[in-house]
């Protein structure tokens, strides 16, 4: 999970929790790439708007580098 508002981030992994899955949180998409790095993640919920690299940027950044996380991701916004 990739949110920049920590309310939200804990709202959207308490609910996954809830339902059995593992969830690493993480509130600035910057830090994702060293995340990714060696991990194994199933999916990737992640914002759309958020300081410094939003939601397509990470995405434009993952298929740059190949990362087979770039068929993984989901976006998700509370704008409008």
């Amino acid at each position: 999970m990739v949110e920049d508002e920590p309310t939200v981030s804990q709202l959207i992994s308490d609910v996954m929790s809830e339902m059995g899955h593992g969830v690493d949180t993480l509130l600035d998409s910057r830090e994702a790439f060293d995340r990714l790095k060696g991990s194994e993640y199933d999916l990737i919920i992640c914002d759309l708007r958020m300081p410094h690299l939003d939601g397509p940027g990470l995405y434009r950044e993952l298929v740059r580098r190949g990362s087979p996380f770039q068929h993984r991701l989901l976006f998700v916004t509370g704008t409008p």
